[in-house]
């Protein structure tokens, strides 16, 4: 749709009220889908979007998000009972509440974010008769657990696709999953991308940066980072072990995971145990985060599923040479041996073997980082933004 016919058909359809639009996440805390939802209801027109956020309670060691969703005036509901493990009790009480509200205020459009969030909220939105359903897969996760863990899952994602308008995907990869697990039909798919707003990070703080060195006591020190939750997709204890077998080779070395999350205190005694303590850090919520990542010699990551990891995207803008697990999307941002590494997930021999081959080759590593910053540039969320808009404004069409 041409710019002047999707801006008139804005007015026309607006002009009468505002579309309301619901979106439902377990947590507003600093991780992808969180961020990415919040970018998307921060630049919604607000002149023709009514936009709630539904989410669960903040943990202390994650950091909130809901500050600045406050200061950006669209609402926020917190329903306590909507947690990441699966409890029955708490699940229920959250299905029950989530009902309340939607059929309270009627909207137009309820769009989820995650697995959990995810079947609670379509659920709650088809028994509220809404009619617009979305669902934006933020990684599938459809082969992580045991054999039965992984037929019931993909099970629920199969019979929650019939009550479901689009599924919206950001990566081809998670598109091409649901293609063979079968989840839906092939007219609910929508590519929408990924992207961050890679201002801050471009344009990060030189003289804070500085200063994030001298605090980590590692002006003398490679660093090899890692930003996302300290949770079991993340993988931290992938990321101690890859650690300790660099370090068996380079005492000049140091490893920075940031980040908060359920197993931050967990991970931190182990490090303790392992007597790692001044070579592995593990830092929790950090509001610098552009600052600190600027200070990486080499960037990690370790997760065992991802859908577009905001934080890979976020450190190739950076010109970080990157070293990744080959999971998810990750083949649409990374060529290996191009613009950084990929290497089949839980392996530290040769997780290590690459970030010691880049520390001990500057120029490779330069040439790889600045390969990454080209390819970052292509990834701005803005894009994500407009096409999300369009989405609503093509189904509200047909549905009004």
């Amino acid at each position: 749709m041409p710019q002047k016919r999707f801006v008139g058909y804005m007015k026309d359809y607006c002009s009468k009220r505002k579309i309301k639009v619901c979106h439902i996440i377990t947590k507003m805390v600093y991780g992808g889908a969180s961020l990415g939802t919040l970018h998307l209801v921060q630049r919604l027109d607000q002149e023709h979007f009514d936009s709630t956020v539904m989410c669960g309670v903040q943990s202390e060691n994650e950091g909130s998000l809901l500050a600045d969703a406050t200061e950006r005036k669209f609402k926020v509901v917190i329903i306590p009972e909507m947690v990441r493990e699966i409890n029955l009790v708490k699940d229920v009480i959250a299905f029950v509440k989530l009902i309340h509200v939607i059929r309270a205020n009627e909207y137009d459009i309820v769009h989820t974010h995650g697995s959990k969030a995810g079947v609670i909220g379509r659920l709650a939105a088809a028994l509220s008769k809404v009619p617009i359903v979305l669902f934006t897969v933020h990684g599938w996760g459809l082969k992580a657990g045991s054999f039965f863990v992984c037929r019931i899952f993909r099970l629920i994602e199969r019979v929650l696709a019939v009550l479901t308008t689009k599924i919206l995907f950001q990566t081809q990869a998670d598109m091409t999953e649901a293609i063979f697990y079968k989840i839906g039909k092939r007219s609910q798919y929508m590519l929408i991308g990924n992207g961050i707003n890679l201002r801050p990070f471009i344009h990060y703080n030189k003289e804070r940066a500085r200063r994030v060195k001298k605090e980590l006591r590692a002006v003398n020190k490679m660093i090899i980072g890692t930003v996302g939750r300290v949770s079991v997709q993340k993988n931290p204890v992938g990321f101690i072990e890859i650690a300790a077998q660099v370090l068996k080779q380079r005492d000049d070395v140091i490893f920075i995971f940031v980040g908060g999350g359920e197993m931050l205190g967990d991970m931190k005694e182990l490090v303790r145990k392992l007597n790692l303590e001044k070579s592995v850090l593990f830092m929790g919520v950090r509001d610098d985060v552009p600052e600190v990542m600027a200070n990486f010699d080499v960037f990690v990551l370790t997760s065992l599923w991802e859908g577009m990891p905001r934080s890979l995207i976020e450190a190739m803008s950076l010109s970080k040479p990157v070293v990744v697990n080959a999971i998810g999307g990750i083949g649409e941002l990374v060529t290996d041996g191009d613009n950084g590494f990929v290497v089949p997930v839980k392996e530290a021999p040769r997780y290590a073997e690459r970030i010691i081959y880049l520390l001990n080759s500057p120029r490779v590593a330069k040439r790889i980082g600045q390969c990454a910053y080209g390819k970052a540039r292509e990834y701005d969320y803005d894009q994500v933004v407009e096409k999300v808009k369009r989405i609503y404004l093509d189904l509200c069409k047909f549905t009004a």
